[in-house]
Parts: C-alpha cells; sequence; structure tokens
C-alpha cells in the first residue's frame, strides 16, 4: 500500500496544493463580503503561499530537486506559515480586544532559521514546530472564538474549521521532514509513511479539504443581504470537485500506465521511461487541474447569479418598504410638497399644500403645467430650467387664480407664501428627471414680523425722540430768547441785529426738525401719497451732488421724460435713494481713489411689467469693488456691513429693503465682486393699467 501511494506522490501533492488554494480564493470572497469578522486576508494569502509551496514540491518530484529550488520552496513554507500565524494572532487580538503584538515573529522567525545548523531539513523541521505549529492553534482559536454569537449553521462551520485547523497544526507542526535531531529523529514523514501506510502529504490535503469546506459553507450560511443558500447548495460544488479529482486520479493512473506500457513495447531505456511517465500523469494533473478551474468558476458563476438575484429582490424589498416611508412622510409634512415630472406637468401633491391653496381634491389640479404658471416669474422658470435651486418669497394672489380661472379654490385674497424649486435628477442640457416644490403659507409669520419691526421702529424713534426733546429742545429755547432779547435791545437794520434774527431763525429750524421727528414717532402709520420718482430721484442728487463732483464720479442717467409716479413716502424713499447712492460712491472710492474712467454710477427708470402688474423700476450700476457670493445673500440683514469696522452699521441695506418692501415693492441686489453691483428697486406704479 505504501508503495502505491509513494507511486502516487505527484497527485497527491497536485490535490494538496489545489485545497489550499481553494482555500486562498475562498478567504478572499470573505474578505469582501465579512471583513469585520476576521482578517481573512491572511487566511487567503496562506493558501495562495502553501498552495505554490505544495506544488513547487510537485515539480521537485516530477524533474528532480536542486538547491535552488529548495531554497525558493523553503522560502514559501515560512512565508505560508507566517500568513496562518498573522490570521490567527490578528483574529484573536481584535476578537478579545487585545493580545499579543507583531513582535512575536522575531523570536519565532528566529527559532525557525536556526534549524540551519542541521541544513534545509532543520529549517523545514523548525520552521513547523514553531511558526507552523504556534499559528495553526492559533488559527484554529481565532475560529473558535469568532463562532460565538453566532446562528447555529455558522457556528458550526466555524467550529468544524476551527477543529480541522488544529487537527492540520498537529499534522504539519509535529511531522517533519527526517533530521539529525529530536524529535524529528523519531517523528517524522517517514516514520508516519511505515507506521501507517500512507503519506502525511494524503492526511495534511484530506484535513486542507475539510479547512477550505468549512470555509466556503460558512461563507454560504452566513446573512448576504438577506440571502441563504439551501445546503445541498453549499454541498454540490465540493460534491462536483471531489468527483472531478477522484476521476483526474483515475485520468492520472491510466495515462502514466498506458504511457509505461508504451515504453516497455518499445524497449525503452529505463530512464527515458521515468521521464515519458512523468509527461503524461503531468498532463493528466493538468487537464485535471483545467476542469476542476472550470468547475470552480462555474459554480462561482452559479454563486454570483444567485446572489445578484437575491441581492435584487432584497433591493425590491427595500424599495417598497422605502416608497412606503417616502409616502408617509410626504403626506404627513406639514410642508406643502408639489412633485413635475421632467415636463412641468403635476404629478402629486400632499395634503398640506392642497390645504394652503384651499383644493379639495389633487385630480382638479393634477396635470397643472409648472412653466405656464403665471404665477411663477419668468426670471424664476429660467433659472429652474438651468439647474438652479431657486428661493423666493412672495404674496399670491388668489383672485388672481379665479380670475383666469387655473383651477378651483374656496379661498379669496392673498397670502404670503415661502417657496424653494429644485430641479431634480439631472439627465441632459436642460434636461431634468423632474421638479420639487416646496411651500409654506407664512403670512401670520410675517405679519407678526412686520409688526414687530415697526413696534421696535416706533420705540427706537420714541427714545430718540424723547431724548432730542429733554437734550436739544431746552436749550434751543434759551437760546432764542437769548437772541429775542438782543433783537429787542439793538436797532434793526445793525449787523448785531441780523445776526441775533438769524440765530432765532435757524434755532426755530431746528425747534421745527425736532417737532417733526416727535410727530413722526407718534404715527401708527407711515402717510403715503403719489409722488413723481423722479423728482425723488433728483433731490437725492442735489444732495449728493457737489461730493460726487469732488470725488470725480461721473453720472449717467437714462430716465423717462413723463411722469413716473407711485404712491409712496417720498421722505422714506429719499432715504432709500441716498442709501444706496452713498453705497455705490463708497465701493467705487475704494477701487479708484482718483478718477477713472470707469468711475461712473449709472441710472436708468423705466416701467415694468411684474406678475401683469405695472412697475417703476429704478437701477443704481456701479462698476466698484461688487460684494462677495458669500455676503450677497446677507447684505440686507440687519447689521451685516462689507464695509471696515468703524465705515458702516449694517443698517442701511436692511432698512432700505424694509421700506421698499412695505410699499409693495422689492429691492434686489446682483454682484460680482471685484467687478459691480447692481441694485434693483421695483415700487408699484402709479397707473392702474398694465405696460405691455
Amino acid at each position: 500500500m505504501a508503495d502505491f501511494f509513494i507511486s502516487q506522490i505527484d497527485y497527491i501533492l497536485f490535490f494538496y496544493g489545489f485545497a489550499f488554494f481553494m482555500l486562498g480564493t475562498v478567504s478572499f470572497i470573505l474578505m469582501k463580503e465579512k471583513p469585520h469578522v476576521l482578517p481573512w486576508t491572511w487566511l487567503g494569502l496562506f493558501g495562495i503561499a502553501h498552495g505554490t509551496y505544495e506544488w513547487l514540491n510537485l515539480l521537485a518530484v516530477s524533474f528532480g530537486d536542486n538547491s535552488y529550488l529548495k531554497i525558493v520552496r523553503i522560502l514559501f513554507l515560512i512565508i505560508s506559515y507566517m500568513f496562518l500565524a498573522e490570521f490567527g494572532r490578528a483574529g484573536v487580538f481584535s476578537l478579545r480586544g487585545g493580545g499579543m503584538g507583531r513582535w512575536v515573529f522575531v523570536p519565532l522567525l528566529a527559532l525557525a532559521l536556526t534549524g540551519g545548523f542541521a541544513g534545509v531539513n532543520g529549517i523545514d523541521a523548525f520552521s513547523r514546530y514553531t511558526l507552523a505549529l504556534t499559528g495553526g492553534l492559533w488559527a484554529a482559536r481565532a475560529l473558535f472564538l469568532a463562532s460565538k454569537g453566532l446562528e447555529m449553521c455558522a457556528r458550526r462551520w466555524l467550529i468544524f474549521g476551527s477543529v480541522s485547523l488544529t487537527a492540520y497544526a498537529l499534522a504539519t507542526g509535529l511531522i517533519v521532514a527526517g533530521a539529525d535531531f529530536f524529535p524529528a529523529s523519531l517523528l517524522n514523514n517517514d516514520v508516519f509513511l511505515q507506521s501507517f501506510g500512507v503519506p502525511v502529504e494524503l492526511m495534511r490535503g484530506i484535513i486542507a479539504v475539510f479547512i477550505a469546506l468549512s470555509v466556503w459553507a460558512y461563507s454560504q450560511v452566513g446573512p448576504v443581504d438577506e440571502f441563504r443558500l439551501k445546503k445541498r447548495c453549499i454541498c454540490l460544488p465540493v460534491v462536483v470537485i471531489l468527483i472531478v479529482l477522484a476521476l483526474g486520479w483515475g485520468w492520472t493512473l491510466f495515462a502514466g500506465s498506458h504511457a509505461k506500457d508504451v515504453a516497455i513495447k518499445t524497449a525503452m531505456p529505463f530512464a527515458d521511461t521515468l521521464s515519458i511517465v512523468t509527461v503524461y500523469r503531468l498532463f493528466a494533473i493538468f487537464t485535471t487541474f483545467v476542469f476542476c478551474s472550470l468547475t470552480v468558476i462555474f459554480f462561482s458563476i452559479l454563486y454570483f447569479t444567485k446572489k445578484s438575484a437575491a441581492q435584487i429582490a432584497s433591493s425590491e424589498r427595500a424599495l417598497r418598504a422605502s416608497e412606503e416611508k417616502f409616502r408617509n412622510i410626504f403626506e404627513d409634512s406639514p410642508i406643502g410638497i408639489e412633485i413635475y415630472d421632467s415636463e412641468g406637468t403635476l404629478l402629486d401633491a400632499n395634503r398640506a399644500c392642497l390645504d394652503i391653496f384651499s383644493i379639495s381634491d389633487i385630480e382638479d389640479v393634477r396635470g397643472f403645467k409648472l412653466f405656464e404658471d403665471p404665477n411663477v416669474s419668468d426670471d424664476v422658470k429660467k433659472k429652474l430650467l438651468g439647474g438652479e435651486t431657486v428661493r423666493y418669497e412672495t404674496t399670491f394672489d388668489f383672485n388672481r387664480v379665479a380670475e383666469l380661472k387655473l383651477y378651483n379654490t374656496s379661498r379669496a385674497g392673498q397670502i404670503y407664501i415661502n417657496v424653494v424649486l429644485t430641479p431634480v435628477g439631472h439627465e441632459a442640457k436642460d434636461r431634468f428627471s423632474g421638479y420639487l416644490v416646496q411651500v409654506q403659507d407664512i403670512t401670520e409669520q410675517k405679519n407678526a414680523e412686520a409688526e414687530a419691526i415697526h413696534a421696535g421702529h416706533l420705540a427706537a424713534i420714541g427714545e430718540l425722540a424723547a431724548g432730542v426733546a429733554h437734550e436739544i429742545n431746552n436749550p434751543i429755547n434759551g437760546i432764542i430768547n437769548y437772541a429775542q432779547i438782543l433783537v429787542n435791545k439793538l436797532d434793526r437794520g445793525t449787523t448785531e441785529s441780523d445776526i441775533s434774527e438769524r440765530i432765532i431763525k435757524e434755532s426755530n429750524r431746528i425747534a421745527g426738525i425736532v417737532k417733526n421727528l416727535l410727530s413722526f414717532s407718534r404715527q401708527r402709520k407711515d402717510e403715503k401719497k403719489p409722488a413723481d420718482l423722479r423728482e425723488i430721484l433728483s433731490d437725492s442728487l442735489a444732495l449728493t451732488g457737489t461730493q460726487l463732483q469732488k470725488e470725480r464720479i461721473k453720472l449717467k442717467m437714462d430716465v423717462p421724460s413723463g411722469p413716473f409716479e407711485s404712491t409712496v413716502n417720498p421722505q422714506q424713499i429719499q432715504q432709500v435713494f441716498l442709501n444706496v447712492l452713498s453705497n455705490a460712491r463708497y465701493a467705487l472710492n475704494q477701487k479708484y481713489p482718483s478718477a477713472h474712467e470707469d468711475k461712473i454710477i449709472e441710472i436708468t427708470a423705466r416701467e415694468v411689467t411684474l406678475d401683469d402688474k405695472p412697475f417703476n423700476r429704478v437701477v443704481f450700476h456701479d462698476h466698484g469693488t461688487g460684494i462677495s457670493r458669500s455676503m450677497i445673500d446677507k447684505v440686507v440683514k440687519p447689521f451685516i456691513t462689507t464695509k471696515p469696522e468703524g465705515a458702516g452699521t449694517g443698517l442701511g441695506l436692511s432698512i432700505s429693503h424694509d421700506i421698499i418692501k412695505d410699499h409693495g415693492g422689492d429691492l434686489t441686489i446682483e454682484s460680482s465682486e471685484g467687478e459691480f453691483t447692481r441694485v434693483t428697486i421695483d415700487l408699484p406704479s402709479g397707473r392702474r393699467e398694465s405696460v405691455s
């Protein structure tokens, strides 16, 4: 029996190495699917390295050994056992949260190399005593620790793998190549063959199959995206591969026997006979390897196909759950949500949205066209088609909806809404898979804010007026009285009398200003009246004209020659114009400290139509320092300024914005840092008819 197995040592080594290559392949699959359990990479590297070592032994047996091949084999042996030991060490370290570091390989490797004093077989033996035995037991412990807490099926396979690794550690770590030192002289490969009649490589190969089988089965029974294979699906690939290996062994026996018969019939020399038998057997082994590889590839494709199908099924279940969750969020959201398709056709709207617009049934508005909605400005539509998310606040007029017969609604009057329009899923240029619109009714919030702002303004002005009355009126009255005494005592027409009268006149003017301020602080609402915006603009420029000339800033005007009326508070609008002019002057002076051809403020005024209503638009355009992108959305907020500390309060644009909003208009700012700033002021026109 021993002679038979010795004659088949080449196929046994092929079988042995193939089992470890399978272990390496399965370990690398586990590395991707379950990397958090154990460091499978090291076990995979061990399988590949040790499988290579056994096939190098196959070459040595078939074609003869030499010193170079021995060195290469020893290197692969040591490296493979270090990979196995690192798998065990790192696995135990990870699972227990501590343990030995990699420094342990220094003494282990040093002990392994001391076998060199007994030759190559000595290194082989000491490597197995130190690295193989230690690494195998370490790896077995890691698998056992990893099995704790798992489901029963997965746990059994890991325990089976742990037992198999323990058996392998003993078989490969204690039974070594024969050497002239204890215990290698008593327990070695030759003694094992004589005692049991089979080479130790066959036993190790069978154990390697058990290890690979346990790891493969564990990789299948564990949860992989909720996918489980049946037991027959686990065993079938192993059974088929074993059948192929058994048939391959028979094919190798036949090939070797046939080659031997041919050699005998042709009376070949003994050496040539051995050579041809070796070649035939290697050819048979190679074909067996090819069929085994094809079998592995076939079952791998089958496995990944089934896994993909399971993942698709799992994804579909997750998608249905996600859709249900989205539907619940969509319907229960307090924010109105509208969903449009790629053409801007309304697909769905939630209950909150229908309530905002007082629509009883979604079917009444399904199919509504977003880009045909007159309540959405052309500028917003253009930005939306360009891929921008558009946010704005506006008034929504239900009377206009009824007038245009857009849809049936039971609501009348106006509300204030906050709108966010978002293009979704960019498919191609200017084309998206859909549009998402979010709407909030902020009428109550705006009314509360307006009341709070107005109350704050009045409170601040009241405090200021009280202070002015106390600090200015009393001294001014004293100045007037003393000046009047002088007038009464001096002769009229004299220089002294004229100066005294001027003192009285200017003091009365100051008193009038204080009186007007006190009067204004007591007003509940600002008084508005029809006024020509050209005159207000002219008065504003008259106040700043001298300063503009001094700073060598040129004006470029393009205003209507005819009436340009709006119903406004002239003083407040003048305050806005003066603030915008002041900001433009500052920006130009910062960029151009001296005269320059671009040191110009361009002012244009014209009538425009916004939402089918006539508006008067005044635009201030300068080529100054501009406003940064990060600040452009903040400059109209209180106490936000782009000027250096001490150069601005951060209130000018905020107050101006509130004034224009209070007049039913809009103040917008466009700017590019270092290039320009354009402030556009839109005020409702005093004319009732629309501008065509």
